[in-house]
């Protein structure tokens, strides 16, 4: 699997591997396993410890979130920033002169796909396993 050059999302069945795969892939990235009780706690009273922790430490250029549904706050507090997951699509209004029916029919409105250089390629490195 080739994974995309930016943000993205790695959804499967559990126990095929995803974690396993993140960890060699990414063996230097700051992890977050929200599947560890004391770290689902601590980021469910406050989402917003990631963002402060990540601005301590500039040096760190990959995150992995680990069963981030445990914690759809976590999500929220990444929103748009550079480097931060894009959950939200687009709103028409948000493009402005930019924005295409057809082309939004076609692709979608997650940052990821529409503003990739090649958007049907981006969406089909996105939904393919």
């Amino acid at each position: 699997m080739r994974e995309p050059a930016v943000s993205f999302f790695l959804l499967g069945p559990r126990g095929t591997g995803k974690s396993t795969w993140l960890r060699q892939v990414h063996c230097t990235a700051y992890w977050l396993d929200l599947l560890d009780p004391e770290a689902q706690r601590l980021h469910q009273a406050r989402p917003e410890r990631l963002r402060e922790r990540l601005a301590g430490e500039p040096g760190i250029t990959t995150v992995v979130i680990d069963e981030v549904q445990k914690v759809p706050g976590q999500l929220e507090s990444a929103g748009r920033t550079p480097g931060g997951a894009w959950l939200h699509p687009f709103l028409a209004a948000e493009l402005g002169v930019e924005f295409s029916l057809e082309r939004a029919l076609r692709v979608g409105l997650v940052p990821l796909v529409w503003e990739a250089a090649d958007a049907e390629q981006t969406l089909r490195s996105c939904t393919s396993t």
